[in-house]
């Protein structure tokens, strides 16, 4: 409520750009504007730091602009998958298997072998909508496959 939705007409931007860095000068001035607004809605493209400790990673595929969030707490850092890992079992054990849950079957399973690979391999905490006891625990790799190992 008291929020506006701006969109930006990129091609206002480009126009009668002439040198390289110009347009991105411009988009980086319009940004800005909106941040300082304070009541404008700011959609987010790519990976970007929302506020200090608290970083949106893009991770589609089950539906258009689904993100995952990186939390850096006094602990260490904590990955919030949503629905980009979205079976505790299957998810964990096939992930390249396409899910009927997710919108475009292909990157759902990319981004779920990449959030896999990289949560395992720095053996970072998840937090996981649809996972069991509370969603709560850890991916480990298993072979060729992964598992869920719930927090204790």
């Amino acid at each position: 409520q008291g929020k506006r939705i701006v969109t930006l007409d990129i091609g206002s931007l480009v126009a009668g750009t002439k040198y390289r860095g110009e347009f991105e000068e411009r988009l980086k001035k319009v940004i800005e504007e909106l941040k300082n607004a304070g009541n404008c809605i700011l959609f987010i493209d790519g990976e970007q730091e929302i506020i200090p400790g608290l970083r949106a990673i893009p991770s589609p595929g089950h539906t258009p602009g689904h993100m995952s969030y990186l939390v850096q707490g006094a602990d260490g850092p904590v990955m919030i998958v949503g629905d980009a890992i979205g079976n505790g079992h299957i998810a964990f054990e096939a992930p390249q298997v396409h899910s009927g849950a997710d919108q475009n079957p292909d990157m759902g399973a990319a981004t779920r072998m990449a959030l896999l690979d990289e949560l395992a391999d720095a053996g970072t905490p998840l937090i996981g909508f649809h996972l069991p006891n509370g969603g709560i625990g850890r991916a480990e790799r298993r072979d060729d496959a992964f598992v869920f190992v719930p927090a204790t």
